[in-house]
């Protein structure tokens, strides 16, 4: 197996490890944490909208830097997707 086809294996496994998390959530609330630029907004609306389609309440909180304040705001007992 070549390396790329290594590294694509992985990734698709951990894909799989998130998928089967995320899914555990169906009817709670899921927060989003993302930056607040132009590519955070956008990756925080397009993971809304796709979690959103399967059925999974999502909170989003835009912050202007993930640091060790943002990371003990995090709810312990739900998921958060930074």
């Amino acid at each position: 197996m070549n390396p790329s086809a290594r590294v694509e294996h992985q990734m698709l496994g951990n894909i799989s490890e998130a998928v089967s998390l995320i899914e555990q959530y169906k009817g709670s609330t899921v927060q989003l944490v993302s930056h607040l630029d132009a590519d955070g907004l956008a990756a925080a609306g397009i993971i809304k909208q796709a979690l959103e389609e399967k059925g999974i309440k999502t909170e989003i909180k835009i912050v202007k830097m993930i640091n060790e304040t943002t990371v003990n705001e995090i709810d312990p007992d739900g998921l958060t997707i930074l």
